[in-house]
């Protein structure tokens, strides 16, 4: 099977900044804000999931009474590497 190579664009302040891979941003200010984008972007998504899946589980009017908080561990710049 042919490799497919996947670009990522990001538009931020009227920039946009392309990458193949998080590894690929040398500068660390764009890489940080970047990864906390990412990272508060998984945790919303996370939380909607077990929010709908409470909803099918118990119903919504329970699932109202509980509060969902995912918590998001800090992560270094090489484990974070997406390729």
């Amino acid at each position: 099977m042919d490799e497919i190579k996947i670009e990522f664009s990001y538009c931020v302040n009227d920039r946009t900044i392309s990458f193949f891979c998080l590894k690929d941003i040398a500068n660390d200010e764009t890489f940080e804000m970047l990864k906390n984008q990412i990272l508060t972007f998984d945790k919303k998504i996370k939380e909607a999931a077990i929010v709908h899946l409470l909803n099918q589980e118990v119903g919504q009017e329970y699932s109202k009474q509980i509060t969902v908080d995912v918590k998001v561990l800090e992560l270094e710049r090489e484990p974070f590497v997406m390729e």
